[in-house]
Parts: C-alpha cells; structure tokens; sequence
C-alpha cells in the first residue's frame, strides 16, 4: 500500500493508494486468522468503488505511513512515472500516524443480539474498526463511519441508535453457580477497554464535497445525535458546595468528526477533531476526555480539599510560631492557656503558662496569708502591750 500524494491530486492519490493483488496478498499474510481482511478493501482495490476508496484513505490517513513503505505494492499512475510518484512521496512531511493495517477490520458487524457470527437485524456495521490500545491515548475500540455525503445527514444520524444498543447489550460475567450476576457491556467481551467513562468512541469522517457542505454536515449530525452524545448533569451539591455538577457520560457516545483532507494533512493526533460538545477542533487526546465528568469533579474536590489543608497546616504553623512562651520556664503556652489570656486580658499573670501560672498564685496566695498573720501578730501584740500598761497602773 503506497503512501498518498500531495496537494490536490486526488484522482491520482486514488489509483496511487489502491491495493494491487500484491499488496492485498502481503496485507491478508500480515493479518492474524481472526482478523480477516474485509470485502471493503478487497473491493476498493479491484474495482475503486467510491466509498470503499474513501475508506482505504481514511485508514490510511489514520495510519500516516511513511515514505518508502510498501513499495513494491504502489500501482503505477498511467500519467505519472512510478519513480516520480516516488520522489514526491519522499519529500512529503507525514503527521505521526496510529497503528498499521494489522490494527484495522472491516465489515464487522456488531451485534445488538445474536452472536458475531450471525448478528441480529438492525445490528451496527462500522466502515471500520481501529484497535490499537498501544497508542496514546489507548484506543481498544474506535469504529469508525465514512461519510461520502451520498446519504442524507439523517440516514448518517440514525446508525447511532442502533451503536447505543450494541453498546448497551450486556452479559452476565458471574462464575457458574454464582447466585448474584455480574453484568458488564458486551463489547468489552470482544475488544478492550480504554478506562474512560462511557461507551466506545465513534469518528466519523466527513469527505466527497466542498468545506462548506461539509462543515454544514458536521453541524448537523451533532445536532441530529445530541441525545447520543450529551451526558447527564448531575448535581453534587451540599451545604458546603451549593453549586457543585459533573455530568454523567456513563451513557454517552463519544462522538468526534472531521474531514479526509484534515485527517490526511495533519494525521489523527493533530488537532482534527470536533468531539460533539466540545468546543473547537482538538487533539485527540483532548476530544476524548471529558473535562466535567465525575472523575475530573472528583479531581477538583480533591485538590480544593488538598488546599483547604494546606491553607489550615499554613495557618497552624504561623499560629504555632505566634505562641507566647512562658517568662518563667521557657515553655510554650497551651491553647487553652493561649486562650484564656486572649480572652481575659486582665489576667494576672499573662506572660506565665498556666503551671507557672498557678504556682505564683499560690505563692502570693501564700504571701498574702503570712502578711495577714504577721498582721493579726501586730495587732495582738499591741493589744497585749497595752493591757499590761492598764494593768500596771490599776495596781
């Protein structure tokens, strides 16, 4: 499989990435057996079928191959020498690409009932099937939908119904005998799971008419699917944290859109995408986070709480530093000690702690007794003075 061109030699680009039987032997001998290699590619590299030819240079846009891959499967444009093609290629910058051809499977059917093998009518069919949780971020399970502009947005819209059904679809996962069951969504029975809140995502790729046309498709389909793609507020308020949310997108599909011409210039990590919404295209990593979800409110909480205990240590340790000592012992004074000076200010002793405190109370308690005694020893010796002087007079 050749790389594509540059510019705008899209015929060219066509004949150029399509599949020779040598190039579709060496991809079906690279496929593992249970990846087989689908009527989609097969039949866009023998017949060029439109859509199918869209969808060999959607993966290829998503695969961004290097120059020089695959040579020997290039088919040779009738207008342009073979060496030539090359030389362009080679001189084309290529965006960081996802995967290889092994990581991708067309015609898969998913089943809404039924098993892979025979799926029930009305079961989902993705032009393809990206796997490559290797990537970053990890993508277990992208499908991905082809839009030509040959069906009316509404046909496109309505396939997302019948994706929210194979991914509701769940199994019983208990162990034999086990009395409580265990469900857990089907599809991750068939593929992984990236660890994101919600269902698997779905792109789509917007192509076959002008910038305009198709930026009106894009707006449309959000519009059209918005109950597939929009979570839940929730409210996580409390009377500490009246005006709390998140949303809920454990039902939700993530939907992100763009075109072949951007997929192809910028590769699927470059900021392509509209993840329906969000506002304006992002990254991929970006599309697919959900930046108000329960995980990332709960992010929020903990580093508010993490604040409020680093504000309260801050406030500790500059209270702490603030403590008074005593003037007698050296030692500092307890809160309770801290307390009753700040709130009696005609304390008695304010710069003693409150052992220290209380033991030059009882010393002047102490002192004031031995004054009053040596006082009462005063009077009564005075007393007695002068009863001998009356004494000695009557006699």
């Amino acid at each position: 499989m050749g790389a594509p061109g540059g510019g705008n030699r899209e015929e060219k680009a066509r004949k150029l990435w399509r599949l020779t039987p040598a190039g579709i032997q060496a991809a079906a001998q690279l496929l593992p057996p249970e990846r087989t290699m689908g009527g989609t590619v097969r039949g866009a590299g023998r017949h060029g079928s439109g859509h199918a030819m869209a969808v060999n240079e959607t993966i290829l846009a998503f695969i961004q191959p290097v120059a020089g891959d695959g040579q020997d499967d290039i088919d040779q444009d009738v207008d342009e020498p073979l060496d030539q093609a090359l030389d362009q290629d080679v001189h084309d910058v290529r965006s960081a690409g996802i995967g290889s051809i092994a990581s991708w499977t067309t015609e898969v059917t998913l089943p809404v009932t039924g098993s892979v093998s025979a799926p029930a009518k009305g079961s989902p069919r993705p032009d393809a099937v990206l796997v490559a949780p290797e990537t970053d971020p990890p993508l277990p399970f992208l499908c991905v939908e082809v839009d030509t502009s040959s069906e009316t947005i509404a046909v496109v819209a309505s396939k997302f119904e019948r994706y929210r059904r194979f991914f509701r679809r769940a199994v019983n996962e208990a162990p034999p005998g086990h009395r409580r069951p265990r469900y857990a969504p089907f599809w991750r029975t068939l593929y992984g799971d990236s660890g994101r809140e919600g269902h698997p995502p779905v792109a789509v790729v917007f192509t076959g008419a002008g910038p305009r046309s198709l930026a009106n498709r894009e707006q449309q389909l959000g519009e059209l699917t918005r109950s597939h793609w929009a979570g839940h507020r929730r409210s996580a308020s409390s009377w500490l944290e009246p005006e709390e949310s998140y949303v809920d997108y454990s039902d939700a599909i993530p939907i992100i859109a763009t075109t072949l011409d951007l997929l192809r210039e910028h590769g699927p990590l470059g900021a392509v995408w509209w993840r329906y919404g969000h506002s304006g295209r992002e990254t991929l990593a970006d599309a697919l986070a959900n930046p108000d979800d329960k995980h990332a409110y709960n992010v929020r909480r903990q580093k508010r709480d993490d604040a409020t205990d680093a504000r309260r240590r801050a406030e500790e340790a500059e209270r702490e530093a603030s403590r008074p000592v005593c003037t007698s012992c050296g030692s500092k004074f307890t809160d309770a000690r801290r307390s009753q000076v700040e709130i009696w200010p005609n304390d008695a002793h304010p710069g003693l702690c409150a052992r220290c405190a209380a033991q030059a109370q009882r010393e002047e308690e102490e002192e004031e007794e031995k004054q009053r005694q040596a006082e009462a020893a005063a009077r009564e010796a005075a007393a007695a003075g002068l009863r001998r002087f009356f004494g000695r007079r009557r006699g």
